[in-house]
């Protein structure tokens, strides 16, 4: 048990009542596991960026395309 230092009487008690527990935001959890996938250097970042959102915008199209196609094949039931 740990003792009271000299002149700090009632040190022990006080932080025995203290009821905060600190923890991290799952945002910031979150954040700090997305930041280990990107590079730290700001121009292979940018570029890093840059690919991946026209890596998604191809997608997206390709999605897109598909779904036009897709809708234009299915005949209409009436």
């Amino acid at each position: 048990m740990p003792t009271k230092a000299p002149g700090h009487a009632g040190v022990i008690e006080e932080e025995a009542q203290c009821t905060f527990s600190p923890h991290i935001n799952p945002a910031s959890e979150q954040l700090l596991e997305d930041s280990l996938q990107v590079p730290a250097n700001f121009y292979e970042r940018q570029r890093f960026f840059y690919e991946m959102r026209q890596e998604r915008m191809q997608r997206l199209q390709a999605e897109a395309v598909s779904l036009l196609c897709c809708a234009c094949l299915t005949p209409l039931h009436s």
